[in-house]
C-alpha cells in the first residue's frame, strides 16, 4: 500500500506540470499573433488588435482581446480571447459580414460556443477605426463588448 501512495504522489506533480503547460500554449498563439499586431504601426482601418473588455448584462465581466482581419470581401474574422471570472480564459473565431456605413463599419455574426456556455451567440458590432463595440445576446446571457486599439 505505501508503494502505491508514493506512485500516486509521483505521477501527481508531473500531471499537474503537464496541465499547466497545456493550459498555458494554448493561448500563446494568440498571445504571439495580437502583440505582433499590437506593436505595429497605428492601424487605419479596422483590421489589427483590439482590447477591452466584455460586460454581461448580469453583471459579470472580463478582459476581452480580439485580432480582426478581413478574410475577402465583405467577411470580417474576429478571434477572440477572454477571460471570466478571473482565472478561466477561452477563444474562439466569429466569422461577420460586414457593412459600410461612412466612417463605420457594422458586423454581424454568430458562433456557437457550446450548450454548456450557452449555446449560440449572435453578435452586432459598430467599429471605427478606433473603437470596437458590440452587443451580443445567447439563450443564457446578453451583454456587450468595449474594445480600443491597445496603448503601447
Amino acid at each position: 500500500m505505501p508503494a502505491q501512495a508514493c506512485y500516486h504522489c509521483r505521477m501527481k506533480p508531473p500531471s499537474i506540470v503537464l496541465l499547466l503547460v497545456f493550459l498555458a500554449a494554448g493561448c500563446s498563439r494568440f498571445d504571439r499573433a495580437w502583440d505582433q499586431l499590437a506593436m505595429q504601426q497605428p492601424a487605419t482601418g479596422i483590421e489589427g488588435a483590439w482590447e477591452g473588455r466584455w460586460i454581461g448584462d448580469n453583471g459579470h465581466a472580463g478582459r476581452l482581446r480580439c485580432i480582426l482581419r478581413r478574410a475577402d470581401g465583405d467577411t470580417y474574422n474576429a478571434w477572440f480571447h477572454a477571460t471570466f471570472w478571473g482565472v478561466f480564459s477561452g477563444e474562439y473565431v466569429v466569422t461577420m459580414t460586414a457593412q459600410s456605413q461612412g466612417d463605420k463599419t457594422l458586423l454581424r455574426g454568430e458562433h456557437d460556443l457550446g450548450w454548456l456556455a450557452g449555446g449560440n451567440y449572435r453578435y452586432d458590432a459598430i467599429v471605427t477605426p478606433e473603437r470596437f463595440e458590440s452587443r451580443y445576446d445567447s439563450k443564457w446571457e446578453k451583454g456587450r463588448f468595449e474594445m480600443s486599439r491597445p496603448s503601447r
